[in-house]
């Protein structure tokens, strides 16, 4: 029953975490490591489930069963792939709520990409 509590309870305190680092450096590393642990909690009642069958947790108020274990285990993952691809992001964005500045020295083929405007031209 522990497994169902911490599904539920790490997503909350790694958003209260996240909440209290603010737009430090580390931000992105401390999301992925709330959702890695969240992953592995549901990989844990999985892992339960599997074992000892479909259950219902917290005074009969969450049915688990394999439908809707799928499900989190499903979110929980779906949750974890973008907070660690995000991580190298988060860190070099120079201002919170602001894009990187634009290269001031582009390569040349983005300068002709931009030139071409948004369709190219087929010539004839």
């Amino acid at each position: 029953m522990i497994e169902i509590i911490l599904v539920l309870a790490l997503p909350v305190i790694g958003a209260a975490v996240l909440a209290l680092v603010g737009h430090r450096s580390y931000a992105g590393t401390v999301n992925a490591a709330a959702s890695l642990c969240t992953l592995i909690a549901a990989v844990a009642l999985t892992l339960r489930v599997i074992d000892s069958g479909p259950l219902l947790a917290l005074g009969d108020q969450f049915p688990v069963d394999p439908f809707n274990l799928f499900l989190v285990a499903l979110t929980a993952f779906g949750a974890f792939t973008p907070a660690v691809f995000s991580r190298p992001y988060m860190q070099t964005e120079p201002q919170p709520g602001r894009p990187n500045p634009p290269d001031p020295n582009p390569p040349a083929s983005t300068c002709l990409k931009i030139a071409a405007g948004p369709f190219p031209r087929v010539g004839f």
